[in-house]
């Protein structure tokens, strides 16, 4: 009689911290919300000790009772054990656990008389692991364009001029268009975008200087650029563009950059 009072009374106390008659529900008993990514399923343990009864006697049941807040740190702390350093941000969710008591029967002796009846409690959990499911922000994507006139005007000095020389451009693409994109990206980088046709006419003023030809009134002064300015030449192909400057007064490359646009 007394044995099935202590089973009873344990029954009724499991019953009690059971989730669905615990009046409180914590998140990681919910299911993963919006924005969380599930990691996988973890599967939990816990032995709580086993009762011991006898065919002539009854001995003190010193079985542990786990409440679901107990059961829950249990696993919360063995997850993060395995994956808290990879996943700082990890979340249980939807977390749940079943007791068991199986019952194995021993004889020591071969006796009927010392029979033993083994009560094992176990408590099964199982909880989902979440982590933030945070967007990667895409790299943005460099204009090939731009990459290239940085690269080749490295030496060149801000606020020069610059004149478009040749710009050609595969079939099907618009050329002007193309051309407007070059003035655009050489005016937000800081240099002067002249004709063709002046730089030609003040590199002619210069060699004029040079040569004792001289007035007051010419386009070139003492305080300008010990360059006139540079040309820019474009060739874009459906795998490559390649960019070249050149230095209007000594006629030299000051710079050639080839990018591939496909491997």
């Amino acid at each position: 009689m007394e044995k099935t009072k202590k089973i009873l009374m344990a029954a009724i106390m499991i019953i009690l911290s059971s989730p669905k008659m615990n009046a409180q529900t914590y998140e990681w008993q919910k299911p993963p919300k919006m924005g969380e990514k599930e990691l996988e399923m973890v599967l939990d343990t816990v032995e709580a000790g086993t009762y011991f009864t006898y065919s002539y006697m009854d001995n003190q049941d010193l079985r542990k009772i786990w409440s679901v807040e107990q059961l829950y740190k249990h696993t919360y702390d063995k997850v993060k054990w395995r994956i808290g350093d990879t996943f700082p941000d990890f979340a249980l969710r939807q977390f749940k656990y079943r007791m068991e008591e199986p019952v194995t029967w021993h004889n020591y002796s071969g006796s009927i008389e010392y029979e033993q009846k083994h009560y094992t409690r176990y408590y099964y959990t199982s909880a989902i692991i979440v982590i933030p499911d945070v967007p990667k922000t895409p790299k943005p994507v460099e204009n090939p364009l731009s990459k290239a006139i940085d690269k080749v005007l490295m030496e060149v000095r801000e606020g020069s001029r610059i004149a478009l020389d040749q710009i050609r451009v595969p079939t099907g693409t618009d050329k002007e268009e193309y051309k407007d994109q070059v003035v655009e990206l050489l005016l937000d980088k800081g240099f002067k975008v002249v004709a063709k046709e002046y730089l030609e006419k003040l590199y002619e003023e210069q060699q004029n200087q040079q040569s004792g030809i001289y007035n007051d009134r010419t386009t070139v002064q003492e305080n300008n650029f010990s360059a006139v300015g540079y040309y820019l030449n474009v060739k874009l192909t459906e795998t490559s563009l390649r960019v070249q400057v050149i230095n209007v007064s000594t006629g030299e490359y000051e710079g050639n950059v080839t990018i591939k646009l496909q491997e």
